[in-house]
């Protein structure tokens, strides 16, 4: 691509002469989608770029992976999930496929990387200009995190100062014809060239928060060891990580040599000089050996939708959802996807009937089984409808046999229809499946009991008091104990059997096990409305029915009742500010209303506060304290800010954090937090 054009003037005597430079050429239109597969590769490019520009990123991409292996040999590139990347012409969808980023380089919106469910993706803006060896590279969002992936799946989560070093060194490269340039640190002068080195026990210390300076300069010891002083530090490091690869501790010495090592790097990040790693690629690698496919409309337009769904876009996700349609009325997936956006906005009555329509086409998602028997279930049953809430279980089962709480759910049924034995034998698969969940074990104890193992129940009910964590679960356990404790000698002498009351369904919707793969979101976006607050009927319409009008409506009063020092009221008239429900979306408003709340002593406030503090949106960003902030709001229990810290967690694509997030999200919906329950809603 030409780079931009300019108009340059000479003077000769007193004549102006105008010399006009070539324009550079206009942007190229999407075209036709299609996929390039790399052979011998999980990695997978689709693209509306065409076929020459789509084979060219595929083969970049495959050697960026192959050439750090070869240098780093415990790299594993083809063992973690599939890589998707999307390249596209067209700078609005590259833009809304990126996740939201506290990332203050703006790295991501031309070029980014997910880490999703069941694969990751990639994101990248198609006829990007080669940057120079000094310069910054504009795919190097997507680079730095792969890079955090090949580490994190290769390595575990090591040290801050190693972990996040290498991301950030392997993550600044440049991938040429003939060599991969690593770790030219193009963003060090940014951050801390002229600040002075941290101490050697801060740098190695095992606990940081979010802190792009410590990454910048983890990166440059990284450099220092593998570059520096001619790669003489490099063997200290490499056996490093040839230890951890190898799951075993580094030894005393080891590590002492590496804080050893240390004291050299002050002198180097003084000398401002940090000359790439420069590696040769694969010269037997060429990029006719691709395999190309043309996409059918549908599947390209499916495949985006699956990603911004990830990224909890449901604005985005429906109009392309409505393209898909167009494009092929007989696909399932959009109905799947529909029915769970729907059970997030909380519309029952249409995810229902999106779920209904989903089974008819075919779905094979066990999980809207599973949903619809619970949409469907009452306390008070007719045996025809029991024995068809039966049935959907038995389907969700067969396509998911290991779920323990379609097990568990099953087995609750029978023991109502009285077929004791199927019951009780698919509790106890149950509980062998998810022994430390109390609905699991109250299940299994109800069918041991309706199966007069009245001993055994009572002994499960124990267990499952040590593994209730909220109140309303220790009632109910605590329920069955009383009874069994008041029937148990009428069972044992033989008089009519005393069945338990059945009990309701897993909480949770689409299962609490979300067996299809969690949902990523890659927006924070807390604000669910206390409906304790000022004129609590027009909040509840404003929440459960989506409607604009009745938000408006409560506006006024929530203003009055919070300039009075109602905390709860300040919340929600946050919250209507936050996600633009009945106003048009103001975060400055929002964020002012929160402080007006977490001033007067309100935690939930706090914690809406710094979510939008860890994002500068509508207050300036500090991430380092709003994190500190949300921690510690979790840690006493505060679902906003558990719910808050796992979605900041869930957008820095490392694995682990999104392991960490989705622990945090299962205990707060444990605790009760629909907002929680339905951000683990699965694909």
């Amino acid at each position: 691509m030409t780079r931009g054009a300019a108009s340059v003037t000479v003077r000769a005597g007193a004549a102006l002469f105008l010399i006009a430079l070539p324009r550079p050429a206009p942007a190229a239109s999407p075209g036709p989608w299609i996929e390039v597969k790399a052979p011998g590769s999980h990695l997978m490019v689709v693209t509306d770029a065409g076929e020459k520009s789509g084979r060219k990123i595929a083969l970049h991409l495959t050697q960026f992976d192959r050439t750090l292996q070869k240098r780093f040999a415990w790299m594993r590139p083809d063992q973690g999930p599939p890589l998707v990347v999307f390249v596209s012409v067209d700078e609005p969808t590259v833009r809304s496929m990126a996740p939201d980023s506290p990332d203050g380089e703006k790295d991501n919106p031309l070029s980014s990387y997910l880490v999703g469910p069941t694969q990751h993706v990639g994101v990248l803006k198609a006829d990007l200009p080669e940057p120079a060896d000094k310069e910054r590279n504009p795919s190097r969002g997507f680079y730095r995190g792969r890079a955090s992936a090949l580490i994190e799946g290769s390595l575990g989560k090591p040290a801050p100062w190693l972990s996040r070093g290498l991301a950030m060194f392997l993550g600044d490269s440049i991938v040429k014809e003939k060599e991969v340039l690593v770790g030219p640190m193009t963003a060090a002068s940014n951050y801390v060239l002229g600040v002075p080195a941290l101490s050697v026990s801060e740098f190695f210390r095992e606990t940081r928060g979010m802190d792009r300076r410590f990454d910048t300069q983890a990166g440059l010891f990284i450099h220092y060891l593998l570059v520096g002083e001619g790669g003489k530090n490099a063997p200290a490091l490499d056996a490093l990580l040839q230890k951890l690869v190898a799951k075993e501790p580094p030894a005393p010495a080891e590590m002492a040599r590496l804080q050893a090592l240390y004291a050299g790097f002050p002198k180097y990040l003084a000398a401002k000089k940090f000359p790439p790693l420069k590696l040769p690629v694969d010269p037997a690698r060429a990029a006719e050996a691709f395999r190309l496919r043309p996409l059918p409309l549908a599947e390209a337009l499916m495949l985006r939708a699956e990603v911004l769904f990830d990224l909890n876009r449901p604005v985005d996700v429906r109009s392309l959802l409505r393209q898909v349609r167009m494009a092929d009325p007989t696909l399932v997936r959009p109905l799947e996807i529909e029915a769970v956006l729907c059970e997030r906005e909380q519309r029952l009555a249409e995810s229902k009937q999106a779920i209904e329509t989903a089974i008819q086409l075919g779905s094979k998602n066990s999980g809207l089984y599973y949903r619809l028997a619970q949409l469907k279930w009452s306390r008070t049953m007719a045996k025809p409808a029991l024995q068809s809430v039966q049935k959907l279980l038995e389907t969700a089962r067969d396509l998911s046999p290991g779920d323990p709480f379609t097990l568990a759910y099953l087995a609750e049924i029978q023991s109502d229809l009285s077929l004791t034995q199927p019951a009780l034998d698919h509790a106890q698969q149950s509980a062998e499946a998810g022994p430390a969940d109390v609905y699991i074990q109250m299940a299994l104890a109800r069918a041991q009991w309706n199966a007069r193992q009245t001993g055994s129940a009572m002994a499960t009910a124990q267990k499952a008091v040590g593994l209730a964590r909220v109140a309303s679960q220790k009632q109910r356990v605590q329920d069955f104990l009383a009874f069994a404790a008041k029937n148990k000698r009428a069972q044992a002498g033989g008089s009519k059997p005393y069945l338990t009351q059945f009990g309701p369904p897993p909480a949770g919707a689409f299962g609490a096990t979300r067996g299809a793969g969690a949902a990523l979101t890659g927006r924070v976006e807390v604000g669910q409305a206390r409906t304790d607050s000022a004129d609590a009927s027009a909040i509840t319409e404003c929440f459960a029915k989506r409607d604009d009008a009745a938000c408006t409506r409560a506006v006024p009063a929530l203003e009055g009742a919070c300039g009075e020092g109602q905390a709860t009221s300040c919340v929600s008239l946050g919250s209507l500010y936050d996600g633009g429900f009945g106003v048009i979306r103001d975060r400055r408003k929002a964020a002012a209303s929160y402080k007006t709340a977490c001033d007067l002593g309100d935690k939930p406030g706090c914690a809406r506060l710094a979510v939008l503090e860890a994002q500068g949106l509508g207050i300036p960003r500090n991430a380092a304290r709003a994190t500190r902030t949300l921690e510690a709001l979790c840690g006493d229990k505060v679902s906003e800010a558990c719910v808050g810290l796992a979605q900041i967690l869930q957008r820095t694509g490392l694995a682990t954090d999104r392991t960490r997030a989705r622990t945090l999200l299962k205990s707060a919906c444990d605790d009760g937090s629909a907002e929680a329950c339905a951000l683990i809603t699965p694909r």
